[in-house]
């Protein structure tokens, strides 16, 4: 009875490794919250640190942690979005994030919540990927299109110019801000 239990322990513990190691070299956030209106996070991957500045710690003990981290702009969408998700959607959003250092970080987040055998939420279950270096290229693009359209419409060369000048202006400044 004793080996058998040992074995058990061993296999359990062998399984918890393989399921922590996948976990932490995933190129993603994977993560656990509560399903109340702070989203209290009860797991978070050690990824988190790479792509924030912020230790899984520091998301963990703070219940108002990720609402804090929301960019401005996007902190009532999102928290609308979040508030239906904890009434039985599922969570589809991309947003925007301030790391530790100021920077701005976008990323895609998406979560569903895990239920037990009668049906009961348990808690939300999530996975967030960091998406700066395609919302940079989407708004890099935008402005060449726009550059683009000038071409078209305009013939004075000096309108042209200030046009070209502009864009160039308007990439630099998102550049900065992303």
């Amino acid at each position: 009875m004793r080996r058998e239990r040992r074995r058990a322990e061993e296999e359990l513990s062998q399984s918890e490794e393989r399921y922590r190691l996948l976990v932490e070299q995933l190129p993603v956030v994977i993560y656990r919250v509560a399903l109340d209106e702070l989203a209290a996070t009860h797991f978070i991957s050690p990824q988190i640190d790479k792509l924030t500045g912020y230790s899984p710690t520091e998301w963990i003990t703070d219940t108002a942690f990720w609402r804090n981290m929301l960019h401005p702009e996007d902190r009532e969408r999102v928290l609308a979005e979040n508030r239906r998700h904890m009434a039985g959607q599922p969570f589809l959003s991309e947003y925007r994030l301030i790391g530790r250092d100021g920077r701005i970080i976008w990323v895609r987040d998406e979560a569903i919540i895990i239920r037990d055998g009668a049906g009961f939420p348990l808690y939300a279950q999530g996975v967030m990927s960091d998406i700066t270096g395609r919302k940079q290229a989407e708004m890099e693009r935008q402005v060449l299109l726009e550059i683009m359209q000038g071409l078209v419409t305009t013939t004075d060369l000096q309108d042209f110019l200030r046009l070209v000048h502009h864009s160039i202006a308007t990439v630099i400044y998102a550049e900065n801000f992303f």
